[in-house]
Parts: structure tokens; C-alpha cells; sequence
């Protein structure tokens, strides 16, 4: 009678090589840290908040100068003074660490003042997040809300990243934060895209990085702002939808939401051939390899809220080359919205060659046609070079 092989019945788990390879690689990390002294995200996630929750009372503070330079930050339009703006967070890498900032800034610009707003409640620094302005709807609440969803933290070494899926709420008539606490909303990302449709939060699209796999997205949420619910997009069987991608823009216009560009690492099949000696001669094989290669979109998309479909849509004109990283801004009275600037990535195994874009576009929306437009001079400094020569 033979022995059963002990443990011989035990199931397989498929996940067992990811498991430890996971776990390998968590080890090297902690030893990184402990190299170079820096503590685990998380936790410096939590000593941030307990610094930030030792400040007592709401207060301004009126700048001497602009904002430090940075990237990655929001900038909305208060949504009942044409004359303001608020700024939220961005990054900066100073060539040896990189600097995030949790900075409330607003912006008056008839004054060109900037004043900065100090709370006990601020959320975490972050950047590559999203803000919307919301305009007030009561009687208790004439000026209206900034909502901010998601965004991305860094060490100060690069060597740690966290992804937020916060939903964050600005009051601002008395510039209050309060943090949303809704579930079954979008998974932790960064360059997605937000906009405001009728009274929902629109959130499309972004990534997660967590240094060992990369993942984009193409998932849509609403988040209701009378219900304080967030609900995700069921795609109707065979309908088709835009591909994951992030660094895209989104506008809303009546009842539609556009989006257009961005980029997104894709897996392409390529075909590589190699000479072997065979009894009949020297035969060429060909074997397939799966290559992972960034690729930036020029798609036009449309959502319709009506017919709650995705639809691939055309635009008459000659549209803006491939690239991320835009602007993109409505003027919703004009049924147009503004294009500018953007960069494009020329990869290779080796290199990355960035070209940056100062061109800028008009979309028209009702009938979408793309046309570029070429920014003249005042016609007084015309004159006035004129005459000088």
C-alpha cells in the first residue's frame, strides 16, 4: 500500500508565485527605507495629519508674492465671483527631492492677491488630483463648494507612492473642508478627469502606480450631489467605450460630456525571428513577445445623459496631434471650449524625448470642428512698431 504524500490534497493556489514575489519585494523596499531613513508611507501620511490637526483656527494669510512653483495643482473659478480663483496642492521637484503641497490659495484677480488659507481640516498634500466649483443652491449656502477627488503622494526620496480616493468638500463661505464619506466610489487614482454635469460629479478615466505594476482605467462614476451617492457606469452589453487612459480632458456641455486625448501604456504583440539549423536547412522561427509601450490618444469621445451611452464622435477640422497633459476650458455661452499646450512622449528601450506644445485650439461643440487659432499682436503696438521703423 503506498503512502499518501503528505499534505498531497491541499489545492493549489494560483496566486502563490505573485504572493511571494509580492512579499520579496516588500522586504527589498523596507530595506531601502531603512537605508536611507525614511519611514513608511502611511506613516508619514498619518504624522502630516497630526501636524495639520494642530492648527486651531481658520485664518488667511495675505501672500507677498505668487505661489512657489510647482505642477500638478487645480486651479478652478470660484463658481459666483468671475473675479476669484482657487488654487489646491501641486508638486515640486527641486533635482534632488520632491516637494508636495497641501497649499489653499485664493486668488483675487482684480487685486492680484493671493492669500493663503490655513484650517485644522485640510486635506493631505497631494497632486494630479481634480477639483470642481460648485454654485450655491440654498439660502444657507449663497457662495458655493469646491468638491476634489483623488490625486497622488510621493516620499521625498520617489522611492514610495500612495494614491488617494478621497472625496473632499470646500465651503467656501467660511473655507471649511470636510472630508465625504460615501462608499462604492472610484478605486485610488491619479490623472483622471472630474467635471460637473447638472448637479452630479462626473469621474472618468486615471491611474494607479504602486512601483510594481501600473494599471489605467476607463470606468465612469457619478457622484450625486443632492443624494451624496456615487454610482458607477454599467456599460450596456457589445456598446463600446473609450479606452483606460489618464492626462485626457473632459468637458460637460447640456446634457454630453466630451473627452478627448491623454495616454496610456498598452500591451502590443511584436513578432521577433531567430535562424535555426534543422535537418532540412536553415529555418527562420517567429515568436511572439507582449511589449508594454506608452501610446497617446487623438479619440473624440461623447457620454450622453439622455440615451446614458458612449459614442465615438467626429470632428470636423484638423485636430491637435497626439499628446497629454492639456488644458481644456468651456465657454459654455459660446458653444466652445479652448484647447492649449500638452506634451508628447517619444519612448524607446533606452530614452525619453518630451516635446512640449504652446499651440492653441478652439473646439466648436454643438457641431465639433477643430480649428487652430494664431494669437495677433494689440493693434496699438502694431502701429507703434510701424512708425519706429
Amino acid at each position: 500500500m503506498t503512502k499518501k504524500k503528505k499534505g498531497g490534497n491541499k489545492a493549489r493556489d494560483p496566486n502563490k508565485g505573485a504572493k511571494k514575489a509580492e512579499k520579496k519585494e516588500d522586504k527589498k523596499v523596507k530595506k531601502q527605507l531603512k537605508n536611507i531613513g525614511e519611514d513608511d508611507i502611511e506613516k508619514i501620511l498619518a504624522e502630516l495629519d497630526r501636524e495639520q490637526a494642530k492648527q486651531q483656527n481658520i485664518r488667511d494669510e495675505l501672500l507677498p508674492a505668487p505661489p512657489s512653483p510647482r505642477c500638478g495643482f487645480c486651479l478652478v473659478s470660484h463658481p459666483n465671483n468671475p473675479d476669484e480663483l482657487i488654487m489646491f496642492g501641486g508638486e515640486f521637484f527641486n533635482g534632488e527631492k520632491t516637494i508636495f503641497y497641501q497649499d489653499l490659495i485664493r486668488i483675487n484677480l482684480n487685486r492680484m492677491e493671493y492669500r493663503l488659507i490655513h484650517g485644522n481640516n485640510t486635506p493631505p498634500p497631494r497632486s494630479s488630483h481634480q477639483m470642481v466649483s460648485v454654485p450655491g443652491n440654498t439660502q444657507s449656502n449663497k457662495s458655493g463648494n469646491v468638491y476634489m477627488f483623488g490625486g497622488e503622494f510621493a516620499s521625498l526620496s520617489q522611492t514610495q507612492f500612495y494614491h488617494y480616493r478621497d472625496l473632499w468638500c470646500l465651503s467656501l463661505g467660511d473655507n471649511q473642508w470636510q472630508k465625504i464619506e460615501s462608499p462604492n466610489g472610484p478605486s485610488a487614482r491619479s490623472g483622471h478627469r472630474m467635471v460637473l454635469s447638472k448637479r452630479k460629479l462626473v469621474v472618468f478615466g486615471g491611474f494607479h502606480d504602486n512601483l510594481r505594476s501600473c494599471e489605467y482605467f476607463n470606468d465612469l462614476y457619478f457622484f450625486d450631489l443632492d443624494e451624496y451617492k456615487w454610482t458607477k457606469y454599467i456599460a450596456p452589453p457589445n456598446s463600446p467605450v473609450p479606452p483606460a487612459r489618464s492626462g485626457h480632458q473632459m468637458i460637460a456641455y447640456n446634457n454630453l460630456v466630451y473627452v478627448y486625448g491623454g495616454y496610456a501604456k498598452v500591451k502590443e504583440v511584436s513578432q521577433s525571428g531567430s535562424k535555426q539549423s534543422t535537418k532540412k536547412g536553415t529555418q527562420k522561427e517567429s515568436k511572439k513577445e507582449i511589449e508594454e509601450k506608452g501610446k497617446e490618444f487623438t479619440d473624440f469621445w461623447c457620454f450622453d445623459f439622455d440615451k446614458m451611452l458612449w459614442q465615438q464622435t467626429k470632428a470636423s477640422g484638423i485636430h491637435p496631434s497626439a499628446r497629454s497633459g492639456f488644458s481644456m476650458v468651456s465657454q459654455a455661452n459660446k458653444k466652445r471650449c479652448f484647447f492649449f499646450g500638452g506634451v508628447h512622449d517619444n519612448e524607446t528601450d533606452e530614452d525619453l524625448n518630451s516635446t512640449f506644445y504652446d499651440n492653441l485650439f478652439e473646439l466648436a461643440l454643438e457641431k465639433p470642428h477643430w480649428k487652430e487659432l494664431k494669437l495677433k499682436k494689440p493693434k496699438s503696438k502694431v502701429k507703434k512698431e510701424k512708425t519706429k521703423q
